[in-house]
């Protein structure tokens, strides 16, 4: 969570300055070596573990911002606002446990998004 919350800060900057692809293939390689590096963890009581967690956060958090830049920057503004809505707004509100549940309550917010716009 700490990762997630301190790459916000940084995130905007970054994608605006060197691209969104290039900060969202740089988060998925510092997250493939952040899960390949927790392999060689050997106590789940030490601080190695902390860090570790705090770096995967980060590289989550840069691959997802990254990625909804990169998706929104090529649609319209109402397709904007459905991404935002659907990937911010859907499971917070509305969590799932069954597939079918989930299909419809998408579709639900989908048309709600699309009345708002």
């Amino acid at each position: 969570m700490v990762g997630s919350v301190v790459m916000r800060f940084f995130l905007g900057t970054g994608i605006d300055r060197h691209g969104p692809r290039v900060i969202w293939l740089s988060s998925l390689v510092v997250l493939a070596a952040v899960l390949f590096a927790h392999l060689g963890v050997t106590d789940y009581r030490g601080f190695p573990i902390y860090a570790l967690r705090i770096v995967l956060c980060t590289a989550i958090a840069g691959a997802f911002g990254a990625s909804a830049t990169f998706i929104a920057a090529g649609t319209s503004v109402e397709r904007m606002a459905e991404l935002i809505g659907n990937s911010l707004v859907s499971e917070p509100l509305f969590p799932s446990r069954r597939g079918r549940e989930s299909r419809r309550r998408r579709k639900r917010l989908i048309v709600v998004t699309q009345v708002a716009t």
